[in-house]
This record gives structure tokens, sequence and C-alpha cells, in this order.
């Protein structure tokens, strides 16, 4: 019975390696001022003399149910041996006894360590106490420097140890179990990234037969009333510019200069000197919507210390094999920069790039003050589709569509309101929906032309707007191997009356869209999905999403069918059930209001 595959896991090591780590507590950290003695010899400099029966509370979070074990309590002594207890949670791990010593006070900087302390814990998220006590001491005391906790948790770091980042125990166990609808699978794809603005996390969704599927979008369940929404390209590699040099004379035997992916090198003659720029797009990161590589450029150059001669610079560029001319420019001491704009997809994304500058005369100490390569600007146009008083319908026309290659018209976009008016060339969908507590519109849904789909709550009551996070793809893409599914629209036909969008992809298949929104969710309905490609090695929706580290994702934990919680993630391949839920149990610093994503099949 399909049934009873719903909670079978395949485990394996594709994605996070189970280990522990190891971290070093400095107790001088935790404990109070009047404790703290300085010491030469201990590791942060400090260490905190215990008397008899003083004791510590050191504090500790954990982001994923772990095993804590204490490694190791490193201390010093000067007299008679004293006696340590050591408790987790207030359950007794483990005692020891010091090292009796004396040493007219030079044992103070000498360290020693307790061993491995015979307990361990298993222990849930959040915030964890470990308590150090003194239970036997002479009138000296003892000192300790620091504790040595390991804990099975690859992806923990040590700032987040110290919890500065707030995990809930958040839970979807309220779905209702149906025997009639069979088993979807779900496909673990996801790789790492340090680019929040990159989706890591790809879920491929495969399912025999099933033609109607809900996707339903909630606010997160965990309470913040942080509102993060600005994109944060800080660990990002953007083409902003591709690359710069500059303050470098103008001479073939000028010395060759290497920035990032980019050298500049200097050649030619007495009469005609060239500059050559070798560059290449390989520490570049792709954001979700364009592939910067792909976009225009524009070519800088600006010039000093010219002299009453002109100079003149004809750029070139090699593509495909072949050395194409930009406008040849005469530069001088009153017009001594120049522009070139250079056409869409121009540069070899995989391989080596070239642009060389021929510059006449070669033998005058001219400066090149700056030469460089920027992305050229983008500007997309709206078009209204359809507007009353509880929806909006828009369109949007990008400046750059990466999927105009192979569909040069991208969507047409029909409306079924007091006639039918057909809009061509549109490349994305937005619907927005009637606030009530503020009479403005709440955008809820985005279709992009290549099946991408984003969905959000209505903007909850004093807030101007929500932003969006995790996304689903929905129809079956061209090629599984792709980093980015392309499932390619050809037409929609809307009904904005009952908010109902009909699609027919590129490859014939065909679905049913509706769009329900309430103060609390969006959902949308797919029904009469006739995907007609091998379901079982095309899948019907591919789940996106990002986690660099919990308290910076848009998911950070998913569950199936109500079941137990797992780490995005943790050491799964595949997972089989009717539903699924993608959602953050820890308050992230990006998308902090980025929705919740349920996604179950119907039938």
């Amino acid at each position: 019975m399909e049934y009873k595959a719903f909670f079978i896991c395949v485990l394996a090591c594709s994605f996070q390696n189970v280990a522990s780590k190891l971290f070093t507590f400095e107790v001088e950290n935790f404990s109070p001022n009047a404790m703290r003695m300085p010491r030469s010899g201990a590791s942060g400099n400090f260490t905190v003399l215990f008397n008899n029966n003083d004791l510590i509370h050191i504090d500790f979070c954990l982001r994923v149910p772990s095993t804590v074990i204490v490694k190791s309590v490193m201390y010093s002594n000067d007299g008679p041996s004293d006696t340590f207890r050591a408790t987790l949670e207030e359950q007794h791990i483990g005692s020891f006894t010091t090292s009796a010593y004396k040493g007219d006070g030079n044992g103070w900087n000498m360290f020693k360590s307790s061993g491995q302390l015979p307990g361990k814990m298993k222990l849930g998220i959040g915030r964890h106490v470990l308590t150090l006590q003194a239970t036997q001491s002479d009138q000296w005391g003892v000192e300790v420097d620091y504790v040595l906790l390991s804990i099975d948790d690859n992806f923990l770091e040590y700032k987040d140890l110290l919890c500065n980042q707030f995990c809930f125990n958040v839970n979807y166990d309220d779905v209702p179990r149906v025997d009639s609808v069979p088993s979807g699978k779900f496909v673990q794809k996801s790789t790492s990234t340090q680019c929040s603005e990159q989706d890591n996390i790809k879920v491929e969704l495969y399912h025999d037969r099933s033609t109607e599927f809900e996707i339903t979008a909630n606010i997160p369940k965990y309470h913040s009333f942080a509102n993060n929404r600005e994109p944060n390209y800080d660990q990002c590699v953007l083409a902003s510019p591709y690359w710069i040099f500059g303050n470098l004379t103008i001479f073939p035997d000028t010395a060759d200069v290497r920035k990032g992916n980019a050298v500049l090198r200097f050649s030619g003659s007495y009469y005609k000197t060239r500059a050559t720029v070798s560059f290449d797009f390989s520490s570049l990161t792709p954001t979700r919507e364009t592939d910067e590589r792909l976009l225009g450029s524009v070519l800088f150059v600006k010039l000093r210390n010219m002299p009453r001669e002109n100079v003149t610079f004809k750029p070139e560029y090699l593509q495909n094999g072949r050395w194409k001319s930009l406008e040849k420019v005469e530069l001088t001491p009153f017009n001594n920069e120049h522009s070139w704009p250079i056409p869409d997809r121009t540069w070899d994304v995989a391989g080596e790039n070239q642009i060389r500058l021929i510059i006449e005369p070669g033998k005058q100490q001219v400066v090149l003050d700056t030469v460089r390569l920027d992305r050229r600007n983008t500007e997309d146009t709206t078009v209204e589709l359809y507007a009353d008083p509880d929806v909006v319908f828009e369109g949007v026309r990008l400046s750059f569509w990466q999927y105009w290659l192979y569909h040069r018209n991208s969507m047409t976009v029909s409306i079924q309101a007091r006639g039918t008016k057909e809009h061509f060339n549109i490349d994305s969908l937005r619907v927005y929906v009637k606030v009530p507590w503020t009479g403005g519109y709440s955008q809820v849904f985005v279709l992009f032309q290549n099946g991408r789909v984003r969905l959000q709550a209505m903007t909850p009551h004093g807030l101007d707007y929500i932003p969006f996070g995790a996304s689903v793809n929905i129809g079956q893409p061209q090629s599984t191997d792709s980093e980015k599914p392309y499932s390619p629209i050809e037409k929609i036909d809307i009904d904005p009356k009952t908010k109902t969008l009909a699609l027919r992809y590129a490859d014939g298949n065909t679905a049913i869209f509706n769009i329900e929104t309430t103060y609390t969710q969006t959902k949308l309905n797919v029904k009469n999905a006739m995907f007609r490609k091998d379901r079982k090695l095309f899948p019907i929706m591919t789940f996106q999403s990002m986690w660099i580290q919990d308290g910076n994702a848009d998911t950070d934990h998913v569950t199936i069918n109500g079941d137990i919680s797992r780490h995005i993630t943790s050491s799964w391949t595949e997972l089989y059930g009717i539903s699924a839920v993608f959602f953050k149990k820890c308050i992230s610093r990006h998308n902090t209001q980025g929705p919740d994503i349920k996604i179950q099949f119907v039938s």
C-alpha cells in the first residue's frame, strides 16, 4: 500500500556529514568579576576562582537536537585536591578530582585537563544550562580556565551557540491523513552558498498521477515584529563592476596587473600600444532572477596627464573567436573619458573573455586613470492588465530576460473581462489584492515565464509590505540537469473576477491556477495539471529557497505529512508523502516575514 511509504526516508550523506564539533567556553565570560583571576598562562589570560560550593552557569543554545559531551575542564591548582561536579539541565553528568600540587603559588599557571566526563545528553533545540560546582575545596580554592564541549552539529557556529539567535519549537503537525491520495516523492538536490540572494535549496517533487495540488503561503509561525526585507549582497560576487584597473601608464612595457579573475597586459610598439584585458566569470554569483553574466555591459575609459597631442582609442572585444570593433574615439585634455555599450550575450559564461584597447600614439606618458567593465543598467516596464476595487493584475516586460533566446516572444496574456484583450511579450505576472485596513493593495502572487511562482500572505496590519521568500517552479522542466528549472509558459488566459489563470506551456502541458487570499494566507489551487512527460523522470514541481545558516535563511526545516520536522540540510535524499511544509524555526535576519510554504497533493 502506497500509504506505508509516507515515512520512508532514504538516508545518505549527500549534503551534510553528521560529525561532532568542539567548542571552547572561556569560563570567565560567564562568571562575576569578583571570581576572575588574571593568569598569563590561561587561554584568555583569565581564570575563575572557585571556593567551596561556588558554582557558575554556562548558557548555550542548540539549533537542532544534538548530543552534548563535556570533553574537558581545564583547571589549575596550588594546594590539596578539590572535587568538581557538573550537571546539564540539572542532570548529573560527571564529577572529577583535581590533582594536588604545592608550588608556592607557581601552580596557578600550570593547567591540567579533567578528561572527558562520563555523562552525555541528547538535548533539544533552544537554550540549555551547564553548571560547574566546586563541591569540596581547600582554603585556596581551585581555578578553571575553560570548558571544552563536543556537539554533533556540523553547521553550528560559536556565535549561534551563545544564544544570539532565537529558535522556537515550531510544528506543522495538523495534516489530515488521506488514504485515498497516493504518496509523492520529495528529492533533495540542494547545494551550499554564502550569498543570501542565491537559491541553494532545491527539492524536486514527483508524483505519478496527481493532477490537483495546493500551495499555501502564510507568515511564519514564530513571533517577530521585525520586517527585514532588503536584499543582502555582502557575500555575493556581483558585476558591479566586472573588473576595474587604474593609475597605469600607457606604454608597451608597463607591467601586467591582475585583479581577481582579470588581468591587464600591455604590448605594442613606439607608435601603437595595446592594452588587453583577459577575464572570466568563474567567481560571479548568479542570483535569482537574472544571470548577470549574460547581460550587456559598458566599457568605460578615462585618461589623465594628457599632452597637447590627442590620443585615439579603438576598443575591440572577442566573441565566438572573432574580434569585433567598437567606435574609434579621439580623447583630448578637455574630453578625456568615454563609454562604449556592448550587447547582451556577448561574453562566454564558462570560458575566457578578452577586450583590447588599441591606443595611438603609444609612446606618450599618458596615464590610464580608469578602465572598467560594468553591467548595463536595466529598467523594467509594467503593463496594467486589469484593475477593480478588489484585485489588480499587472504584467512586466523585463529589460533583460535570459530565456528570450529560447522563446523570443515570452508569454501572451489574455484578459477575459468585458471582452478579450491580449497582451504580448509579457515576462512576468503580478497579482495584488485589496488590504481592508489600509485601503491599499498587497502583492500576493508573482508568476514568471519560466514557471516560477512566488506567494505571500496579505500584508499584516501595521506594515506597509512584507517580502517574498521561497518559491515553487510549477511545471516539468525542459531538462533535469539545469541548475534552474525551466518550464516555459506560452499563453495565460485570465478570468480576473475569479482570479483564475489557464496556463499553456511550451511543451503542450496545461494547468489551471486559482488564487485565494485571506487575512492569514494565500493559497494557489492548481487543478487539471496535465503534465505529460514521464513523471518518474521529470518532476512536476521544484521547491527553491535559501539557507546559509539558521538565522539567515528563507527556509530551515521541512516536515512531511506532519511527521517529525527535519532540518532542511540534514542528511536525507528522498522523502515520501502527500504534503510538505517548508518553514523556519529560527528568526531570520533575511526576509524575516518571508512565508512558510505548504505543498499538498489533493488528488
